[in-house]
């Protein structure tokens, strides 16, 4: 979800969308958000929305690539732990993550974006 989608490839435009295409009632938004950030500034340190993260978390069970740096991790996300970091299954071992970007997300089989 971005604000704008006519910079984004044409190869993601079926898998990305636009705040400004959405059926959204913006005069709604800022107040929402502030709610949402101020329940978020509430709740960040003591893992409480954690549960909820992990229900909604896209990455869960999905193969991504994982930039640390100059160090590249490929592996299934397993799930989101209490400290809130990624752990990731490669190979034969699981590890922990507090930090990177994840840059590639594999997309299932047969998929084919938005219809």
């Amino acid at each position: 979800m971005n604000i704008f989608t006519a910079s984004f490839p044409k190869n993601i435009s079926n898998h990305v969308g636009s705040i400004v295409q959405a059926d959204y009632a913006f005069e709604n938004m800022n107040e929402q958000l502030i709610r949402a950030v101020v329940q978020a500034a509430n709740t960040y340190q003591n893992n409480k929305f954690l549960d909820e993260y992990r229900k909604i978390s896209y990455l869960k069970s999905k193969v991504i690539t994982l930039k640390i740096n100059h160090y590249y991790v490929t592996g299934r996300v397993v799930t989101i732990d209490d400290q809130g970091r990624l752990v990731i299954s490669c190979r034969n071992s699981t590890r922990c993550y507090s930090s990177g970007e994840v840059i590639k997300v594999e997309l299932e089989p047969g998929f084919k974006g938005k219809q």
